[in-house]
């Protein structure tokens, strides 16, 4: 047996001789050949710092960093913690106080307190790297494994729930319900690595596999494979309180023991294979690498994606090479019919998003055939299908809202495994021509030209692509380019109209609001008959959207206020009603709301994707303020708000507009018809 260890330990000391074999040393790691006196210098190979100059060279050794007494208390906690020995312990916690210092002196970067740098050099002092080679292992640590912007809110934090909401969406929606905030429990383990969670042996057994892994997105598939280990226990728990639930999370890695390691790499490895490589890939900088102390940070906000994008070549890569590509992409095109029967991906299977809103019932009849031919492709092996759903939209904003909508509704059903080609369509002709990809279609180039720059501004008009005179309309007024209304760009039932049908439907609608107008005081007698009709405050309308760009939102960004949404559904004792629905605002973009109806106002509540149960006070208006409500002929859910104020001279001035999708709407506006006139004859009283 000794003599079987000694040729263990020659055959790994083979590999320092010349330039390391990086490959057998990581087997070597992977088989747990490697000496626990042999670490530090595996280690500094990996992290490529072995052959790194003494930086501490030229320091003086001077600690004094505005806040150095927190910073020295830190370093006997952590110490303290995975430290058994006394004496190791106070050089553990002098050395980590020294090289932290350093670190912040080099880079200009103030001390902050739960930063994790102190967690993360105590590893490398752990196992007897001098201080030179522990702080180019720290630096080197920060720079590729660390994520950055490990704060509260930060982008690490959105990357990880794209991946619990991928993999676990059930799961993922629980934790939101329940208002768990993922840097809740995550913070503590992927700023150091897990050291802030579990005891030295399982520390550095783990970091032996992750260094030999090289991949800096290994850790936040760890914590996946924590936070999936617990679900039936996680969901378990509906009564539990949040507070506690956090703290019962936050303590799954101490569970561990070095000999769990092993199975908690590979399960980790067996979710990194699962999961979109260029995802991995291209965002990999916008986590990973130390910030400049002399210039920003800049990054990108993840917290607007709704599922996991990934690339066009991903998507071409998986069906050409299906054997070497472990996931297999069910591809649902969602553009309009008109595009896609231009041009589109071979075997992809269309879902016309717009039906959403134009054909509620075929769009579910759609969705179940969808079901059934992402069933049939499992079960056929077919090339072009499988689990893993992959959702391409035209690549143009408006358009995107309404593929959003269908993903936001499978997710909603719990469907696993959802992504979205980044770039939609335009993304993909433009790859296709590069790598010879064939599209199907009458003309694939058809829509990729209407989504180059220059003509995405040119013309919203019809597909022969000619330009109304509205684009020289009135500078006073807001820019139809800037501001498109989603419905009327997507829907096919609302068409473009001449400028002198514009003219006279503006002239329309301007008197119907004068002779709808809320009457003065002195007219009271008027009031009653004024509203008491369905009519006046409840018509069908073909053409409502064409004059939007002349309206004002009513939303104040600068006042809104978060809220709780049961607390004020049940608690308030003003509330007659609550409507959920989608506010589609004047950019074209669609925010799930509900609507809340008082004895006096309406309230918008849009709600706050990132805390389940909570919303913004987006808009209060008056319900006396409300001149006319309604529905587009076509898509009878699409509701529009008008409000304006009565003048002195019996003229009425519009002053704002809303609409939204609103279920059952015929049922909502007659609710909210009644409370207006209920709210007249109290002004009236």
């Amino acid at each position: 047996m000794s003599d079987e260890k000694q040729t263990s330990e020659d055959s790994f000391d083979d590999l320092f001789a010349g330039t390391p074999d990086l490959d057998r040393l990581r087997a070597a790691i992977r088989a747990g050949r490697v000496p626990p006196a042999r670490r530090p210098d595996a280690w500094k190979i990996l992290l490529g710092v072995n052959s790194k100059q003494d930086a501490l060279s030229g320091w003086d050794g001077t600690l004094d960093l505005e806040n150095q007494e927190e910073l020295k208390d830190e370093c006997n906690k952590v110490s303290e913690r995975i430290v058994s020995d006394s004496e190791e312990r106070e050089r553990v916690a002098r050395d980590a106080e020294c090289l932290v210092t350093f670190f912040c002196k080099a880079r200009a970067v103030s001390y902050v307190k739960g930063s994790g740098w102190v967690e993360t050099v105590a590893p490398f002092l752990c196992v007897g790297m001098s201080r030179a080679d522990a702080y180019n292992c720290l630096y080197a640590m920060l720079g590729k494994y660390i994520p950055r912007e490990c704060c509260v809110g930060g982008n690490p934090f959105q990357i990880f729930r794209l991946l619990l909401l991928y993999h676990e969406p059930d799961l993922c929606s629980f934790l939101d319900t329940k208002r768990l905030h993922v840097e809740a429990y995550l913070l503590k383990w992927i700023r150091s690595l897990f050291v802030s969670s579990c005891p030295l042996d399982v520390i550095l057994s783990i970091w032996d596999r992750y260094l030999a892994e090289s991949d800096p997105f290994l850790v936040f598939f760890l914590a996946l494979v924590m936070i999936l280990n617990a679900k039936e226990v996680i969901m378990e728990e509906k009564s539990i309180p949040t507070s506690e639930l956090i703290e019962s999370i936050s303590a799954y890695p101490s569970q561990l023991s070095s000999d769990d390691v092993e199975d908690f790499i590979a399960l980790a490895k067996y979710y990194v294979v699962r999961t979109s490589r260029s995802f991995q890939r291209d965002y990999s900088s916008a986590i990973f690498g130390l910030q400049r102390a002399s210039s920003p940070l800049r990054t990108r906000d993840f917290s607007s994606f709704l599922c996991l994008p990934i690339s066009v070549s991903e998507l071409i890569q998986s069906r050409k090479k299906p054997i070497e590509h472990p996931l297999r992409y069910f591809l649902v095109d969602c553009r309009p019919a008109k595009q896609y029967k231009s041009g589109h991906l071979e075997a992809s299977f269309h879902v016309d998003a717009t039906l959403m809103l134009e054909s509620p019932d075929e769009f579910s009849a759609r969705l179940a055939q969808f079901f059934l031919a992402q069933k049939g492709s499992l079960e056929t092996r077919s090339v072009a299908g499988g689990e893993h759903v992959c959702f391409l939209s035209s690549g143009r904003e408006q358009e995107d809202q309404l593929t959003n909508m269908v993903v936001s509704h499978l997710l909603q059903r719990n469907v696993k495994y959802m992504s979205i080609v980044k770039g939609g369509y335009n993304a993909l002709y433009h790859y296709s021509v590069d790598n010879a990809v064939e599209l199907v279609g009458t003309d694939p180039k058809a829509f990729a030209r209407l989504s180059e720059p220059s003509s995405a501004t040119a013309t919203s008009e019809d597909d022969s692509g000619k330009e109304t005179s509205e684009r020289t309309h009135s500078k006073s007024k807001v820019n139809v380019e800037k501001a498109p209304s989603l419905v009327w760009k997507l829907s096919s039932a609302i068409k473009q109209k001449s400028a002198k049908m514009k003219a006279k439907i503006r002239k329309w609608m301007i008197e119907a609001d004068v002779e709808e107008r809320h009457v003065s005081s002195s007219d009271k007698a008027s009031k009653s008959s004024l509203y008491k009709g369905v009519k006046p405050i409840f018509s069908i309308d073909d053409d409502e959207d064409v004059d939007e760009a002349s309206m004002t939102s009513s939303d104040d960004e600068s006042r809104r206020e978060a809220i709780n949404l049961d607390t004020w559904k049940k608690r308030r004792a003003d509330v007659i009603q609550t409507f959920p629905c989608n506010e589609i605002t004047m950019a074209g973009n669609m925010h799930p709301s509900h609507l809340l109806l008082t004895k006096s106002h309406m309230f918008v509540l849009r709600e706050i994707l990132s805390r389940r149960g909570w919303a913004f006070i987006q808009a209060r208006q008056l319900l006396t303020s409300v001149l006319k409500i309604t529905s587009n002929r076509k898509n009878p859910d699409i509701i529009t708000f008008k409000y304006g104020t009565l003048g002195d001279d019996g003229e009425t001035t519009l002053t704002g507009r809303q609409r939204f999708i609103i279920p059952k709407a015929q049922k909502a506006t007659k609710t909210i018809k009644e409370a207006i006139l209920a709210a007249l004859e109290g002004d009236d009283v």
